[in-house]
């Protein structure tokens, strides 16, 4: 059975023998629902960005295309290698244009009760120790009203 259908048809049961909240599947394996739920945050917020960048790596493909269909018109006609240098630089300025920062901050501040153990996704963001959580519209938004409501304190 592949682990993505496993992730989406567990069922959460209580076990009584020291409260705490697990989520099994039909193996009879378990795992604590926090950790599940984190876990699942965590796939679905590297999927997202996965596909940004399959997305970005799509654009540029299509935008080296359409470069290498310009070189091949026009090649014949440039006479010295000035010109090859400027296409190349036009090449590189297309290619870099618009691209994301390699390091996008998505640090997030502690919950109201001090928890750093914080996450965002799926359009919302929460703590997994006090199920502390903003909803919003987009990831993107729970994360920024987020850190809007919950300041570091300056040390």
């Amino acid at each position: 059975m592949p682990t993505e259908n496993k992730l989406t048809t567990v069922k959460r049961y209580w076990v009584h023998w020291n409260d705490q909240r697990y989520v099994a599947d039909k193996d009879g394996d378990l795992v604590m629902a926090a950790d599940f739920d984190r876990v699942l945050a965590e796939r679905d917020a590297l999927q997202q960005r996965l596909t940004v960048q399959d997305q970005r790596a799509d654009e540029l493909e299509g935008r080296l295309t359409e470069r290498n269909a310009l070189l091949a018109r026009w090649l014949p006609m440039v006479d010295d290698d000035r010109g090859l240098e400027e296409l190349e630089a036009e090449t590189q300025a297309a290619l870099s244009q618009g691209a994301p920062a390699a390091d996008d901050d998505w640090r997030m501040s502690p919950c109201k009760q001090g928890h750093r153990d914080v996450g965002a996704a799926g359009g919302v963001a929460h703590c997994y120790q006090c199920d502390e959580k903003i909803e919003a519209a987009t990831t993107q938004e729970a994360f920024e009203l987020w850190n809007a409501a919950h300041p570091v304190a300056q040390a």
